[in-house]
């Protein structure tokens, strides 16, 4: 009894050392220590560890382990597994056989009420996989996606040592190839979410991504909060087993996981409150504690420190009845409650150390009084920055409007509109709102419902202002390459989060202008000596002159038509519209003397004085008309 007592000390005593070193409140650590006091008689009368708040978040703390342990990040997931993915492809096992492959249909109770879900399963099991040389390792092709990127997921699992266990096996004593001296199994799954199961033995497992495109490595240290401006604002996150401790009459044991190739953990202090499904739960109760007989070179380790029971309550399914598997059954919540996650690696294959250890001395005489462990899921999460509410997307949107000639010279200062940027703030149950504000990028502080201050719109679209198009001296407006806009202005235009910046260029050419239509003809009357007419006068020939200015350089030139009887429109570049001719002179055609009968021709006016014709004359726009007589 004595024994037990300051076993239960000592266990009080790290709880209590673990709530300073991590800034947690243990659930009922408070109690234990007091319950073990009244036991013993004695308690640890100065427990001092230091606990170093770092001076940029209030809400971090290094903790001895050398990490930086954070309550949330401002930083979302970039790790996404399928969990209905199945991988059936068999593991590669090195220094032990397989000891058997299961299905569904015929996998032992004990798994599946551990919550093993893959269509297949293989199990290794005996004294081969204590070997040193013992190694198996799983690959899942297409598990999930890294920003987006689809990849493969690797896990070797190695370096297994045994639990100090009392003989008690409960539940797996019949599975195939078991050995009452060497009771010790893994269970790999085809699912990768729900990837293992392990009885009775701590060991280590080295993961990896490989894109499943090309093959190659993903460089998971990238994603990381230094580089995660790069990465869209996303981080890898890496939950690791559920972290159950029990020191009552049905269980001894305390799990854990550590990794040395991961400078963050991320565990919550908040209670969590699902709207959608109304899960509640208490804030987690995962700390750093140290620990013997573990396989973490120096026993500082994540772990329950409340020993009273499970952490998270039985999930419920849609029905309203509770799902199988309690916290294992929703990522969701084991990764902010029975779990424990790692970021900021520092390698693209990183270790974690896993297993479990007894709380209090293993007693035999007791009903299940073993530490075993098993469940230990790899599982991410959206939820897992631990926070209830994060700006996921900012997105700053302009509208530019270019003013320019026709050669692409600028002729006016250009428009510029004041920028939008809208916000998509992300719930950690997966629900979004998107909010506008005009003139700024900044990530806004977000209140306890998760709505930025009233300076921000909640809305998903928002209209730059219809612009009239600016007047330029001695120019006109020929196009406009905005949607829905006239040669007047740039329409009202609408954006989305989803936009890109928007940039339109109205075209403008010279105003140019075309004189009054000059019309010169050719008139030949045909009379005999007293002036009366023998023969129809001849008045077909006539031409038609313009001149078009342009009023940007004075320039002008001049057309002719021998068609055209109307001031013509012109086109963009000044040139006018129908049967016209750049020119500054008309020849007007010879046009032959009628034959009259009885008569013959004995003069003319022509000044070339030929009798046979009125020959070819040129005219220009200051000509006068041409009045002939043939005699």
């Amino acid at each position: 009894a004595s024994s037990a007592a300051s076993s239960a000390a000592s266990s009080a005593t790290s709880s209590a050392t673990s709530s300073v070193v991590t800034g947690t409140t243990p659930k009922n650590s408070a109690v234990v220590a007091s319950q073990a006091v009244q036991q013993a008689k004695t308690v640890t009368s100065d427990v001092s560890v230091k606990a170093s708040k770092l001076a940029t978040n209030s809400d971090s703390e290094l903790n001895a382990d050398g990490k930086t342990q954070y309550s949330s990040l401002p930083y979302s997931q970039t790790l996404s597994f399928g969990s209905t993915v199945q991988d059936e492809g068999t593991p590669d096992a090195s220094g032990i056989n397989l000891s058997a492959t299961y299905t569904q249909a015929n996998i032992p109770s004990q798994f599946k009420n551990d919550g093993m879900s893959g269509e297949k399963l293989w199990l290794y099991s005996g004294k081969s996989l204590i070997n040193n040389n013992t190694s198996i390792t799983k690959n899942w092709a297409n598990a999930g996606t890294i920003d987006g990127r689809s990849v493969d997921f690797h896990e070797t699992f190695h370096d297994f040592i045994p639990q100090k266990n009392p003989g008690i096996y409960y539940g797996i004593q019949n599975t195939a190839g078991f050995d009452s001296q060497n009771p010790y199994l893994i269970l790999i799954s085809s699912n990768a979410v729900d990837n293992v199961d392990v009885y009775n033995v701590n060991f280590q497992e080295t993961f990896w991504f490989t894109y499943s495109d090309d093959d190659t490595l993903v460089d998971i240290t990238k994603f990381s909060q230094a580089n995660a401006a790069q990465n869209n604002n996303q981080i890898l996150y890496f939950l690791s087993a559920s972290l159950s401790s029990n020191n009552g009459r049905n269980s001894n044991r305390r799990e854990y996981a550590q990794t040395n190739d991961a400078k963050s953990v991320i565990i919550s202090k908040d209670s969590i409150n699902d709207p959608q499904t109304g899960f509640t739960a208490p804030a987690s109760t995962i700390g750093l504690t140290t620990v013997t007989d573990s396989n973490v070179p120096n026993g500082l380790v994540y772990t329950n420190l409340d020993t009273t029971g499970y952490q998270s309550g039985t999930t419920p399914g849609p029905d309203g009845k509770p799902l199988p598997g309690g916290e294992d059954a929703n990522p969701d919540y084991y990764a902010l409650q029975g779990g424990v996650t790692f970021a900021d690696f520092t390698s693209n294959k990183p270790t974690i150390y896993l297993g479990a250890v007894p709380i209090s001395s293993p007693n035999s005489s007791t009903w299940w009084p073993s530490t075993w462990w098993h469940g230990n899921h790899n599982k991410n999460s959206d939820a897992i920055s631990f926070i209830s509410y994060n700006v996921v997307s900012n997105k700053k949107i302009n509208e530019t409007i270019d003013y320019k000639n026709q050669t692409g010279d600028t002729i006016h200062s250009s428009y510029q509109a004041t920028p939008v940027t809208f916000i998509t703030v992300k719930a950690w149950n997966g629900m979004t709102n998107t909010y506008y504000k005009l003139g700024t990028q900044n990530d806004p502080k977000l209140d306890g419902s998760g709505h930025p201050d009233n300076s921000w719109t909640s809305a998903d679209n928002y209209n730059f202002i219809e612009q009239a198009n600016p007047m330029v001296p001695d120019y006109r407006v020929i196009s406009n390459d905005a949607p829905a806009s006239d040669l007047t202005k740039v329409a009202q235009q609408n954006v989305t989060a989803d936009s890109d910046n928007l940039h339109y260029t109205v075209v403008y050419a010279p105003a140019y202008s075309a004189s009054d239509l000059k019309q010169i003809s050719e008139t030949i009357h045909y009379v005999n000596e007293q002036g009366v007419s023998v023969a129809p006068d001849n008045t077909k020939a006539s031409v038609s002159f313009v001149t078009i200015t342009n009023p940007v350089d004075g320039s002008t030139k001049n057309f002719y038509s021998r068609t055209e009887t109307s001031t013509p429109k012109l086109d963009n570049d000044g040139q006018p519209i129908g049967d016209w001719q750049e020119g500054n002179s008309a020849d007007f055609d010879p046009i032959a003397n009628p034959t009259v009968n009885g008569y013959h021709v004995t003069s003319t006016n022509d000044p070339d004085n030929n009798l046979s014709q009125i020959t070819a004359k040129i005219v220009t726009k200051s000509s006068d008309n041409l009045v002939y007589k043939v005699i």
